[in-house]
């Protein structure tokens, strides 16, 4: 059975990333979506009592959400790592902003 949702979002994700980065991240793609999933919970709950301890204290909330927040993070920074070493200007964001530094 098609899961059109989860579909969906993993085209979204990697058309964003190719965009962005002119980078492939099919292989991260539903890592990378399932911590997103995760990351934008609180959110709809902000500025409750909950939510601004949760994200103040050394809650164990707080700890997974940093946890999880690093996943996507780790992503990422191997992209900027990867590009830097390349040198290549590909014409996305990523180029201009490291032609920035």
């Amino acid at each position: 059975m098609c899961d059109v949702h989860r579909d969906m979002l993993r085209l979204t994700l990697e058309i964003v990333v190719k965009c962005l980065f002119s980078s492939d991240v099919s292989d991260d793609v539903d890592d990378v979506g399932a911590s997103l999933k995760e990351l934008v919970k609180p959110f709809a709950s902000q500025a409750t009592l909950g939510w601004i301890l949760n994200n103040r204290l050394p809650t164990p909330y707080h700890f997974a959400f940093n946890a999880t927040a690093k996943k996507i993070d780790n992503v990422v920074y191997r992209i900027i790592g990867e590009r830097r070493a390349s040198g290549k200007d590909e014409g996305d964001l990523l180029s201009m902003l490291l032609a920035a530094r």
